[in-house]
């Protein structure tokens, strides 16, 4: 069983230095790898779907494959199509109000992208769906693909950090690259096939970015080192800036950003902070200059943060703690934990001989950052006060990565238990993403 893993290995290692030659062949392995991801995500639509929902009825292909649109995707294309919406926030569904005014970035990405997309011969034309309310509402064609062409490019992007991520444990690319393509290959796999892509990959949404942050916050920590330099600071301080305009859920790279910065170079660390918070603070008071009203729909209709301080006015605050954090629990799923259990079970058979709390808190001394960020992670979470899978995904991922590549770094030996856990963890992931019915918030 062994030889098998090392054989895959291998062939894909032969693969990438095929790819890696000259430019043809990496352009031509590129456009492979963007139509098996969009082959993958096809896949999705053979997931139990009812034919008729609250947000409208379910999009159908061939009697078995199945869309459903979420209840915000109205908002995301009627953002893009008239981004003058933007300036007008609203608590309910409205021709000329928005609810997703947080995210301004996305709808403006989009109606940028539409405007190319638009060119190609068959999406100059219009689309009918059931909006929420029942009624059939038009939208245009290039809109939509835009927002999938968004998510595609954001699910590649995370594809090519998680390789990045494990390659840098070497010094070489290749060095121990049989393990290297295992745990790549096992990662790729489960970004490619959840629950945040089954739901949000073919609908104008956000969603898609919660599997993209804990990569990328991983991925920054590997970098560490890149923080002394000035132009890597503020470089990903405007990704980040750019990123909280796309989905406030980006927020929570910035307390990383922070500390990151700030053990190297205080200064430049302040100025790196102030850049990666100042658009999401001053998109409020541009909307102000421009006429336009802000209200903040997570916080008006779902308490959102809000909570605590409206708990500890009616001294209720302990029930609602106790309450929220069961709702919390409730709220992750399966799979990725798991995944984590085995994975740190591994590492405390392996290297617990002192003592598995010892070698569970010398862990967190060696890797704090990644420790920072998954408690500021779940805290964040925890005080928006509204669960749900889409969102506990993101941290329990990230723990999962970073046990995942805690293994990868100490070179084990991929032995038989090893392999066996590894290939669970993966066919669980695809059950659960193939097999089980669409989250409905």
């Amino acid at each position: 069983m062994e030889q098998i893993p090392y054989r895959f290995a291998e062939q894909v290692s032969k693969s990438i230095l095929w790819a890696r030659s000259n430019k043809k062949n990496r352009a031509i392995a590129i456009g492979l790898l963007v139509f098996i991801v969009i082959a993958i995500e096809t896949f999705s639509w053979l997931a139990p779907t009812p034919k008729i929902h609250s947000c409208g009825p379910s999009i159908e292909f061939l009697r078995f494959f199945h869309v459903q649109m979420l209840c915000d995707s109205y908002w995301y294309m009627m953002d893009a199509q008239n981004p003058r919406r933007l300036l007008f926030g609203g608590t309910s569904i409205d021709a000329e109000n928005t609810l997703l005014q947080d995210r301004p970035g996305i709808s403006i990405t989009a109606l940028l992208i539409s405007k190319l997309i638009i060119i190609i011969p068959g999406f100059n034309k219009k689309i009918s769906y059931g909006g929420v309310d029942g009624s059939t509402v038009n939208y245009n064609l290039n809109t939509f693909a835009a927002y999938i062409f968004i998510n595609l490019i954001v699910l590649m992007i995370g594809l090519y950090l998680i390789v990045k991520i494990f390659q840098n444990n070497y010094n070489s690319p290749f060095a121990n690259y049989k393990s290297t393509i295992l745990y790549v290959s096992g990662f790729l796999i489960i970004m490619s096939m959840n629950q945040i892509t089954k739901i949000f990959f073919w609908i104008p949404n956000s969603g898609i970015f919660n599997t993209f942050i804990p990569v990328y916050m991983v991925w920054l920590i590997k970098r560490k080192d890149d923080f002394t330099k000035p132009k890597f600071q503020v470089s990903q301080s405007i990704f980040t800036a750019i990123g909280t305009l796309m989905y406030p859920m980006f927020l929570v790279c910035i307390p990383l950003i922070i500390i990151l910065s700030f053990g190297k170079r205080r200064i430049l660390g302040l100025v790196t902070s102030a850049i990666a918070f100042l658009p999401y603070l001053v998109w409020p008071v541009i909307i102000k200059v421009l006429g336009g009203n802000t209200l903040y729909h997570g916080a008006k209709n779902y308490d959102q943060f809000t909570w605590i301080i409206k708990s500890a006015k009616e001294g209720i605050l302990v029930k609602s703690v106790l309450d929220n954090f069961t709702l919390y629990m409730s709220s992750f799923s399966v799979t990725p934990l798991v995944g984590i259990f085995c994975c740190f079970a591994i590492l405390i058979r392996n290297n617990g001989k002192s003592g598995y709390l010892n070698f569970l808190m010398a862990m967190i001394a060696r890797r704090k950052y990644e420790f920072f960020a998954i408690a500021f992670y779940f805290l964040w979470l925890f005080l928006i006060g509204m669960y749900d899978t889409r969102w506990s995904w993101g941290p329990t991922f990230l723990l999962l990565l970073v046990a995942g590549e805690a293994m990868h770094k100490r070179n084990f030996k991929i032995s038989n238990s090893v392999i066996t856990i590894w290939v669970g963890i993966v066919i669980l992931n695809l059950v659960s993403w193939v097999g089980t019915p669409m989250p409905w918030s």
